[in-house]
C-alpha cells in the first residue's frame, strides 16, 4: 500500500470511507452529508495528497 490501503471515519453520523489504489484514491460516502462537508473533506484530501505526493490530484464525482 501506500499512504493508507482503506481508512474510515465517522462524521456526523456518516460514514466515510476512503480506499487507495494505484491510481487514485476513491472517497465513499455511505449515508447524506451536506454539499458543504463533502466539499470541505474532498478539498483537504487534495491539499493533504499534493502536499505529500508533490503532484497535482484532480476530484472526479461518480454517483452511483
Amino acid at each position: 500500500g501506500g499512504l493508507f490501503d482503506r481508512i474510515q471515519l465517522i462524521q456526523n453520523d456518516v460514514s466515510v470511507r476512503f480506499d487507495e489504489d494505484m491510481f487514485g484514491v476513491t472517497m465513499t460516502i455511505e449515508g447524506d452529508l451536506p454539499a458543504k462537508s463533502t466539499d470541505a473533506l474532498l478539498s483537504q484530501l487534495q491539499q493533504k495528497l499534493e502536499s505529500i505526493e508533490t503532484t497535482a490530484y484532480k476530484i472526479i464525482s461518480i454517483e452511483t
